[in-house]
């Protein structure tokens, strides 16, 4: 799972950004997934431009 949500991270191009990974399977089903949660603001003090992101 962490693998996934570290691609995910580099795919949006927030690698280099916190971030913090919330795992859990207490859903019907016991469908195991994560949540992600990423700070925008990079070391440089600089916002992340997501004008691409949907």
């Amino acid at each position: 799972m962490m693998t996934a949500a570290r691609g995910a991270l580099k795919a949006i191009g927030a690698d280099k950004h916190q971030a913090i990974v919330i795992a859990h399977n207490d859903t019907t089903g016991n469908n195991p997934h994560c949540h992600i949660i990423v700070n925008l603001i990079g070391d440089d003090g600089r916002l992340k431009d997501n004008s691409d992101e949907k």
